[in-house]
């Protein structure tokens, strides 16, 4: 059986602006997906529901067609549910590997496996042994990427 993520009917609510009304979308295993809308559209507000960054005020969300909670970004971690998001939360001195293993509890060796699987898989290419600093853009795309994917 493939994952399945649904939401249902979620609607968020702040004072003088509904950001999400009535919104309901599925996402299937395996597959990558993109929200597209102009400013001030709710993207980043539905993002952030499936983050656990904030509550929905009505709706549900289902993982293989059961009702979870995801009430912090703990729980959506606990679920598998990863997002990329537009601005980097990496640590500019640090180097890719070391941005990627911090709260890994695996060696760094096996560590360093399994990145570079994910990086073959996807056809990445990016030295894990330098600082942050010196990627580019896109490159520090690609590191949010793999670390969502390792997880």
């Amino acid at each position: 059986m493939s994952t399945n993520l649904k939401i249902s009917n979620v609607t968020k609510i702040y004072p003088g602006c509904v950001a999400n009304d009535n919104v309901s979308l599925e996402f299937k295993s395996g597959k990558i997906y993109a929200l597209l809308g102009e400013n001030g559209a709710g993207k980043s507000t539905l993002v952030k529901i499936l983050s656990g960054v904030i509550r929905p005020d009505e709706g549900q969300i289902f993982l293989n067609n059961k009702i979870i909670k995801l009430n912090s970004p703990i729980d959506a971690k606990k679920n598998k549910i990863g997002m990329v998001f537009q601005h980097f939360n990496l640590f500019e001195t640090l180097s890719v590997f070391e941005n990627l293993i911090i709260d890994s509890n695996e060696t760094r060796e096996s560590f360093r496996e399994k990145i570079k699987s994910i990086m073959q898989k996807y056809n990445f290419t990016i030295d894990l042994d330098i600082p942050v600093l010196n990627l580019s853009a896109g490159q520090k795309q690609k590191v949010e990427i793999i670390r969502c994917l390792i997880r």
